[in-house]
């Protein structure tokens, strides 16, 4: 259920994977209450930035984790309700 009775609070966690992850190392999950970057993965994250016109030069993927997490640019933490 999509609740924000808490002042903060965007609601329980929905749709593509969501993890708080080191913003200066994403390969790093942060544990449950602690702040850090809001990184997301799965569909519908986007699957990289195209760096040129031509279909056969691949897509950037520079900006995600080894595990394919992208950092959103939000700042936040996950508490032990999602």
């Amino acid at each position: 259920m999509y609740q924000l009775d808490r002042p903060g609070c965007s609601g329980v966690a929905c749709g593509p994977h969501l993890s708080i992850r080191d913003p200066h190392d994403l390969e790093r999950e942060l544990p449950s209450g602690q702040k850090g970057a809001v990184s997301v993965r799965g569909l519908p994250t986007f699957e990289g930035y195209e760096v040129s016109p031509d279909p056969f030069v691949p897509l950037d993927t520079s900006v995600f984790s080894s595990e394919g997490w992208f950092d959103s640019g939000d700042v936040g933490y996950m508490d032990s309700d999602g």
